[in-house]
């Protein structure tokens, strides 16, 4: 509690056998080396984590909790479409223009109560 994994992906999610008396498998967090406590100043590079599943405050330097929320929501799409979200990799440009095209995106929608 009160850390931020920073690189929650796939293979950093283990899943062991159900235990008696249910069927859902019990899975653990591995594979800590990019985690920081939650408020404590980073001097490391902003663009750490493997890039699939890396948010888009990461590419404005904001890391938070949201990172490791957003990691966990590319995960979940990738189990339910069986592909990877595409992202602009490490290129700062390529990154600030994901995240600008994806507010811009987010704008046109219309949304119905």
């Amino acid at each position: 509690k009160g850390f931020i994994h920073s690189d929650l992906k796939p293979s950093n999610i283990l899943a062991f056998t159900p235990q008696h008396g249910t069927c859902l498998p019990t899975l653990k967090i591995a594979n800590f080396g990019l985690a920081k406590q939650q408020g404590a100043k980073d001097t490391r590079s902003r663009f750490r984590g493997t890039k699939y599943y890396m948010s888009p405050e990461s590419i404005v330097g904001k890391v938070s909790g949201a990172l490791d929320i957003w990691s966990l929501g590319c995960i979940v799409r990738q189990v339910v479409k069986g592909r990877i979200t595409q992202h602009p990799g490490r290129h700062v440009e390529a990154r600030k223009e994901f995240l600008v095209g994806m507010l811009y995106y987010r704008s046109k929608q219309k949304v119905e109560c």
